[in-house]
């Protein structure tokens, strides 16, 4: 099951998927009246509507003690 939520808001700065490329890329500027955020993609930037992006999952790095 495939199921793309669009974000609801983003901040500048923030590392977004772009669904319409299937990229990741940076939020560059936002338009909040729009709802829409221009995206670094690679060398290019796009405006990108809020339902249109979504969020990178990211890995955190757990540290675990072995008994020794």
């Amino acid at each position: 099951m495939n199921t793309r939520e669009g974000l609801k808001s983003v901040e500048v700065g923030d590392s977004v998927l772009v669904y319409s490329v299937n990229k990741e890329g940076t939020v560059e500027f936002i338009d909040t009246h729009k709802k829409t955020a221009h995206v670094k993609v690679g060398l290019m930037t796009i405006k990108v509507p809020f339902n249109g992006l979504g969020k990178i999952k990211t890995v955190e790095t757990v540290e675990s003690v072995m008994p020794s």
